[in-house]
Parts: structure tokens; C-alpha cells; sequence
């Protein structure tokens, strides 16, 4: 039932109006005899329709229309006049008036008036219903956005598109400095699904405490940019202790402080930055700092500037480049790497202690590889490097290790490096139609989105986001083929948040837009199109 106030000074006229339309079985009329009356009664009630009269007294239909446009009252309108009113009537177009009725009117002419109020109430309805989902689904990928274009920040962004895009979705820095900090566990191997939800309250923990100490000016932005690690961006007007704020929300933390399922907690702090774009550098001395932490003492917290004043003057080798080529298996590779690394160590005549930090390192993340890929412990290899006296020992030490952990990873998957490609296509199928990104099929696979993106490439002939697209538009074409789902339906089911954005990706794989796709695939169909169809997915998400 749709429900309509009638608002008429004419009793007669205003009974009738309502008893017609009440006998249409449609309505459900309340009825005001002028405009002040009516709009009390707007103010209280929700309208779908209101059918005005424009000459009343106290208070006429412009007048009354123009105090709901001002209030945002906006059920629809239809206006009631004589013939010598009809050109005041008109002033009431800009408020949206659908249509006029011209007194004296035929219970007919009000049945079709009635007819027409329905079919646009219906029409409003619809309409406020996509744009009731629209923004639901912004609301909901804002978290998502959000992350992204904090990684984004810290790989290098531009920074006024930065500023732009954070203004919509609710990211201010309005201060000079700029400060990172970075936590992860410092445990070296855990798989089971408990220890990585402990670890998850655990920076949950730290950053509601973080959040808690900020000071007047000052505001930060926490980015759990994976499972493993947290980072928080502050951004503050002057000097501030962010060393102390991070470390009193790590020994604050409950979960740190009892040690749940053996959790340790450890984080590393760059120095203080001058403007939005050295956010990037920043991150990376919080992370230079953390890896430190990492080999040395072990302690909660570590500054790079702690490194510079305690001679720690040597930079560790690439984490993520080590990790990559271990699981991967490409020892000739990591090794020749390890080599050039050893011969810049060498120009620089390092101190012995900094150079047995360096290669315990470098042997604690192949260790951690093997026994992540393929669930060996070759952990007591390590100790063989204190065992040794000069640089070249160690090298040919690693080498072993290396040998070693990339011997044990290849024979567990029975020599296919490329699995890793596999396994990124697969979970690709299986999540396409989620707010799937590069990064989150990189850490599915255990790999860094730029190495795998290399190796997908080489194998695949595309990059990781046109694969994603052309599974999605594969599946996509299949629905607009069997269903009667409208376009912006579909974009949503195959995971495009934007319906405009998934015509464009649609027509950029298929040639054509979903439209003509529907029309031409409605011909075949029908036995009407002469030739084969333009585009047909090789593949389509359920296949092999």
C-alpha cells in the first residue's frame, strides 16, 4: 500500500480524492484542508505520494512545496488547479511536480493520476534502492581501499594523488613530521591457525594502546599490511616520544607480557621525517631497524638510530629476495647473490661481529624457508657459522645452507619451481568474485607480489591483475549468457565494486561491452547471428 496525503480546503473535492483512490485498493490516504496542516503532518509521517491543492488558506501549495524542498521532504508530487490558476501552478515545476490536474476532473482522469502515482512511486523506490545498495558496498570496500592506499604511501605513491584519494576515504595527515613504526612476531616458524590468531589480538592490543597515548597533535594510521606484520604511520607537529608510545604498548600488551602460545612480539623504529612524501623511506628504516632487532638482542624495540650508535653500520641483504629464491629453489641464483653481497661487505672491511649478524641472518631466513616449504628443520646449520674465522668461510658456510635448504624445498615439490604460479592461478578461481588484489594472492603462495608477478608473467604471458580480470569478465560473460541478472548485478558477483570500472575492463578482454554482449549472445541463442561470437574465455573460472 502506498501511502498519499491529500491536501484540499474543499471537503467535498477532498473526501472524493481520497474514497477514489481508496477504492483502488492501492492507497492509503490521510487527508489536510491547508498547508500548515500538511506539513505538520509530513514532518511526522513518511509519505510516498502527496496530491496538493495550489489555492488554500494560511498557508498555499507553493508555499508548502517550498517548505518541504527546505526541509528535504520528498514524497512525490502532483498539484491540483483550476484553468485561471494553471499558470501560477506552473511556478511549482522546480520542485518537481510530475504532473498537474486540472479542475473539475472525471473520476476516470483520477483513477489514470493514480495509476501514473504508483508506477513512479515504484520507479523512486527502485532507484533509491540501487543507490541504497551503492553506497553500501562503498561504505564497505572503504577498509579495503583504505589499506591499499597505505601501501601504497609506503611503496613510493605520488603524493597529491595520495592526498586526494585519502580525503575521501577518511586518511588525514595534517601535520610536517613523520615517524613509522613496524611490529612482527619474533618467533621464527609457527603454522598453526592459533598462533597467527594470537598474534592478531596481540597487534590489535598494541595498536588500541598506541591509539590511546597519542598526544594533542598528533595522529597516526595503523596498517596490518599482512598476517605477519603491523605498521603504523604517526604523523605528528613537533617533536614527539614515539619511541616510548610504541614501547609501552608492547610490554602493555597482555598477550606479549604472558607470552600466549609462545608469542613474542618485537618492532623497529625509523627516525623522525620532514613532509608526506618520505613516508617511503621512513618505512624503510623502520624495517632496516626491525631486522636488526632481529639478530641482535632481541630486544622489544629498536630504533635506527640505535644501530648508527652502536657501529651497526652494515645493511642486511633483501628479506623478501631470500625468502623468494629459498622457496623457490633457485640456489645457483641466491647464491650468486649472497656472493655479490659478501664482496660489497668486503669493500666496506666491516667489523667481524657485524658481518657474523649478517650471515646468521641470511642462514636463520633459508632455515625458515625449508621449514615453512617443506616442513624440514635444518635450524642446527646455523651454529656452523660461528665455527668459521674469515668472510670466505662464511660464504662457502651459506653456500651449504643454501644448497642445503633449496635441496629439501625442490625435492618436496618434486622439482616444479613454477608450483608457486599454480597455486596463485588456482586460488585466483576460487576467490575472484571477492575484493581479491596482487597482494593477497602473493601471500597465499608465500611470495612477494613483484617476484611473482616476474615468474607469473614468464609463464603465464600476463600480468597477475589482467589474469584476475580475465577469469572474472570469463565468468561474467557466462552469466549474462544464463541469467537475467543486470549488468550491475553481475559486476558485483564477479568482485568489480564499480559497475562503470567492470564495462570498461569487460570491453578492454571481450571487445565489446556487456550490452552488445547480452544483444549478440540473445541472437545466437535464437539461431539470428550468422558468424561465431567475437570472445569466449579459453578458460572459464571452474575449469582446470
Amino acid at each position: 500500500m502506498y501511502k498519499v496525503l491529500i491536501v484540499e480546503d474543499e471537503k467535498i473535492l477532498r473526501d472524493g480524492i481520497c474514497d477514489e483512490l481508496n477504492s483502488m485498493g492501492l492507497f492509503e490516504t490521510s487527508s489536510a484542508t491547508n498547508g500548515c496542516e500538511a506539513l505538520e503532518k509530513l514532518r511526522a509521517h513518511a509519505f510516498d505520494g502527496i496530491i496538493l491543492d495550489i489555492r488554500m488558506p494560511k498557508m498555499d501549495g507553493i508555499e508548502l512545496l517550498s517548505h518541504m524542498s527546505s526541509e528535504g521532504i520528498s514524497p512525490i508530487k502532483i498539484v491540483l488547479s483550476g484553468y485561471d490558476e494553471f499558470e501560477y501552478a506552473q511556478k511549482s515545476i522546480e520542485y518537481g511536480v510530475i504532473e498537474y490536474i486540472l479542475k473539475p476532473f472525471t473520476p476516470r482522469a483520477l483513477r489514470n493520476t493514480g495509476e501514473k502515482l504508483c508506477e513512479t512511486i515504484e520507479q523512486q523506490r527502485a532507484a533509491d534502492c540501487e543507490i541504497t545498495l551503492l553506497r553500501e558496498r562503498v561504505e564497505a570496500s572503504k577498509p579495503i581501499l583504505r589499506e591499499k592506499l597505505l601501501n601504497d604511501l609506503i611503496e613510493g605513491v605520488d603524493t597529491n594523488r595520495f592526498s586526494k584519494q585519502a580525503k575521501y576515504i577518511g586518511i588525514e595527515f595534517p601535520y610536517r613530521c613523520f615517524q613509522v613504526a613496524v611490529f612482527k612476531s619474533g618467533n621464527e616458524n609457527y603454522s598453526n591457525g592459533m598462533y597467527e590468531e594470537t598474534l592478531q589480538i596481540a597487534f590489535l592490543a598494541i595498536t588500541r594502546r598506541i591509539t590511546s597515548e597519542l598526544g594533542k597533535h598528533m595522529v597516526c594510521e595503523p596498517l596490518g599490511d599482512n598476517m605477519e606484520s603491523l605498521t603504523v604511520i604517526f604523523n605528528f607537529e613537533e617533536s614527539a616520544d614515539v619511541f616510548n608510545i610504541c614501547e609501552d604498548a608492547l610490554l602493555a600488551s597482555p598477550v606479549c607480557k604472558v607470552g600466549l602460545a609462545g608469542l613474542s612480539v618485537m618492532g623497529g623504529i625509523s627516525g623522525i621525517y620532514d613532509g608526506l612524501g618520505q613516508v617511503r623511506e621512513a618505512y624503510g628504516d623502520a624495517v632496516e631497524a626491525l631486522r636488526y632487532n632481529t639478530m641482535l638482542a632481541r630486544v622489544p624495540l629498536l630504533m635506527i638510530t640505535d644501530i648508527a650508535a652502536s657501529g651497526g653500520g652494515l645493511r642486511l641483504p633483501d628479506e623478501s629476495q631470500i625468502l623468494n629464491m629459498c622457496r623457490l629453489g633457485m640456489a645457483r641464483e641466491l647464491n650468486e647473490y649472497i656472493r655479490e653481497y659478501f664482496d660489497c661487505i668486503r669493500e666496506r672491511s666491516p667489523g667481524l661481529t657485524d658481518v657474523y649478524m649478517a650471515a646468521e641472518y641470511i642462514a636463520i631466513l633459508c632455515c625458515t624457508a625449508a621449514s615453512a616449504v617443506a616442513g624440514t628443520d635444518i635450524s642446527s646449520l646455523i651454529e656452523d657459522v660461528r665455527s668459521v674465522r674469515t668472510l670466505e668461510s662464511i660464504y662457502i658456510v651459506l653456500t651449504q645452507i643454501i644448497d642445503n635448504a633449496c635441496t629439501e624445498i625442490l625435492k618436496y615439490r618434486k622439482g616444479q619451481s613454477i608450483s608457486g604460479v599454480e597455486q596463485a592461478k588456482r586460488f585466483i578461481k576460487q576467490n575472484y568474485a571477492s575484493q581479491l588484489s596482487v597482494v593477497d594472492v602473493a601471500e597465499h603462495v608465500q611470495l612477494s607480489s613483484n617476484y611473482l608477478g616476474k615468474l607469473f608473467k614468464e609463464y603465464e604471458g600476463m600480468n597477475i591483475s589482467d589474469y584476475i580480470n580475465k577469469v572474472r569478465i570469463a565468468r561474467a560473460c557466462e552469466l549474462i549468457k544464463t541469467t537475467n541478472e543486470k549488468n550491475y548485478q553481475i559486476a558485483y558477483a564477479v568482485g568489480y565494486n564499480d559497475p562503470n570500472y567492470f564495462s570498461v575492463v569487460f570491453k578492454k578482454v571481450t571487445g565489446i561491452n556487456p550490452k552488445e554482449y547480452r544483444e549478440k549472445s540473445l541472437r545466437i541463442n535464437t539461431g539470428s547471428f550468422e558468424r561465431p561470437f567475437l570472445f569466449l574465455p579459453d578458460k572459464t573460472p571452474d575449469s582446470g
